[in-house]
């Protein structure tokens, strides 16, 4: 799994913390495969594949109505332009383990 999924999302400060305190990089590929995300249209957050259906992308440029990640971002795209390169070649090349 990218390094930066893991570096971010897994964190204190989002979901690894005070929204799941048993978030471990094993359990976020799983959440992150597995896991449709209703303001995006039910796209999974990863869909393995397939950038234009993956909400983790969606999310982070704004295109799930208010959902954006990470919280309080209020400057589009919520990552920097780098990080989704990363994540967008790695869901490409079908988001290994």
């Amino acid at each position: 799994m990218s390094d930066i999924i893991v570096r971010t999302c897994a964190t204190a400060m989002c979901h690894g913390g005070r929204r799941n305190p048993n978030l471990s990089a094993a359990n976020l590929y799983t959440t992150l495969t597995g896991t449709a995300v209703r303001q995006c249209g039910n796209d999974r957050m990863v869909t393995a594949r397939d950038t234009a259906n993956s909400a983790l992308l969606e999310v982070v440029n704004g295109q799930c109505g208010n959902l954006v990640m990470p919280e309080g971002c209020d400057t589009l795209p919520c990552i920097g332009t780098d990080e989704i390169t990363i994540i967008s070649n790695w869901i490409l090349a079908g988001a290994p383990r």
